[in-house]
């Protein structure tokens, strides 16, 4: 089995570790799964997108397993709204371009 990491730093968490060999990719490598780490740091829900324009799908099988983490970089882009009230900072997340972008992602 074959797994794919698409997304944010939870994903790709190298650099938050004091020991490199300890991140998500190494550590699924070492347990056995052929692992490709297409996540990164500050990645946004728009960035994705160009990430799975160029995925590698025709390798894909039905024992392969892409883990998706996205979202937590534009939510905290617009922290501060949450001052003006959650509804306001709700909608100033979930936008008409954040929804599309996140449709394209899951299907």
């Amino acid at each position: 089995m074959s797994i794919y990491l698409v997304g944010d730093g939870i994903l790709d968490n190298f650099k938050y570790l004091d020991n490199k060999n300890l991140d998500l990719k190494e550590e699924l490598n070492n347990i056995g799964h052929n692992t490709f780490n297409y996540a990164k740091e500050e990645m946004k829900v728009a960035d994705v997108i160009d990430v799975i324009t160029n995925f590698p799908t025709p390798s894909l099988n039905n024992k392969d397993l892409v883990v998706i983490s996205i979202g937590g970089n534009d939510v905290n882009d617009r922290f501060l709204n949450i001052m003006l009230g959650t509804e306001y900072f709700m909608n100033a997340i979930l936008t008409e371009e954040f929804k599309a972008n996140y449709e394209k992602i899951i299907k």
